[in-house]
């Protein structure tokens, strides 16, 4: 008799995954549902926050907006779960703490059913919400407008740079001029994209560090008695 192969944490991962696959092909479904998803999860020992996590995630890929030209993301999301649930009193004391983190006035807090929300003076947006798992906490920001700011200074010297190396160099005719004016767009673009990957590798930071510090508070805010049931 042979002994039994066990398999690692991926392995069994991509199985399952596979496995889903076939039985989802076989029976002509269309898919899972979360509530089903979770229900599976927990069938097969998986932790609720972090498939509420990861169902979190696959939601906002699609928000991403990586820019291929770019080489980086105009929209930036933290996503954290905590486990217990805060009541308005704490979560008003959650506000004060994120006004204090940002050093920002941030606008009282806004509520669109379960979800309470803010919003700094930086268009970052924190929003808190009851899960299954506990308490989800969000933190996003778009920044289509900054690229396109800088956009509009790094062509603006892409130009500038234009006229004064055709005047250093004496280009006259429209193939010298354009071969200057090509030369100094293609700089600028670079310097554009190597300007905007460096940011964008900053601003993912601060929306982490905002969200750590956001999961830590509500950790403490959560009644003890909550958070061990």
């Amino acid at each position: 008799m042979t002994a039994e192969r066990s398999l690692t944490q991926r392995d069994a991962i991509r199985v399952l995954g596979r496995a889903q696959e076939i039985a989802l092909a076989s029976s002509g479904d269309d898919g899972l549902t979360p509530e089903h998803l979770k229900q599976a999860a927990d069938e097969v020992g998986l932790d609720g926050a972090a498939v509420e996590q990861a169902l979190h995630e696959l939601s906002h890929t699609e928000h991403k907006n990586a820019i291929a030209w770019l080489g980086a993301q105009i929209r930036f999301v933290s996503f954290k779960t905590v486990a217990g649930t805060l009541s308005d009193a704490r979560l008003e004391a959650l506000g004060e703490m994120i006004r204090e983190h940002t050093g920002e006035v941030v606008p009282e807090m806004q509520v669109e059913g379960t979800t309470s929300r803010w919003s700094t003076m930086e268009d970052i947006a924190v929003e808190v919400s009851p899960s299954s798992a506990g308490t989800s906490i969000t933190v996003a920001t778009d920044r289509r407008q900054d690229v396109i700011s800088s956009g509009v200074v790094f062509g603006t010297l892409g130009f500038v740079m234009a006229i004064i190396g055709t005047k250093l160099l004496g280009a006259s005719g429209v193939p010298e001029v354009a071969g200057v004016l090509a030369a100094s767009l293609s700089g600028s673009w670079l310097g554009l994209r190597l300007y905007w990957q460096r940011t964008a590798g900053s601003w993912q930071r601060r929306l982490d560090d905002l969200g750590a510090a956001v999961a830590a508070q509500v950790e403490r805010l959560v009644p003890d008695t909550e958070r061990d049931s």
